[in-house]
């Protein structure tokens, strides 16, 4: 007993059964909702235009903020550099400075020194 439909006749008929599934029943629910399509046709164009668009801004945005950040980080790296000549200057200055409080120190030793084998 084999199945009385063919096919193309079973194609058919699910083709209609998702129709009748989605209310489509008569010509005037074919033309209602070729209307809706067309309209959301035309939805989707405008909204293309605005993906596309927002993908333009985002991609300009994100030249800007890569640039200010490769900015920021020369800035970063300058202002560090400097900090780090300065931190040297400043241990530098103490070096000379306690190398010149070690000259006097020695030199007041030696006139200590001086001042007693005189005295003597």
């Amino acid at each position: 007993m084999g199945n009385p439909m063919t096919k193309a006749e079973r194609e058919e008929l699910k083709k209609l059964s998702y129709l009748a599934d989605k209310g489509v029943l008569s010509n005037d629910n074919v033309a209602e909702h070729k209307a809706i399509l067309e309209k959301l046709r035309g939805q989707i164009e405008g909204i293309e235009e605005n993906i596309k668009a927002a993908k333009a801004e985002r991609d300009k945005l994100t030249d800007y903020f890569d640039t200010y950040t490769q900015q920021v980080q020369s800035d970063y790296e300058i202002l560090l550099d400097r900090a780090r000549a300065e931190i040297e200057n400043i241990r530098l200055a103490e070096d000379r400075k306690r190398a010149e409080q070690e000259k006097e120190l020695d030199k007041n030793i030696r006139d200590n020194d001086s001042v007693r084998r005189n005295v003597r």
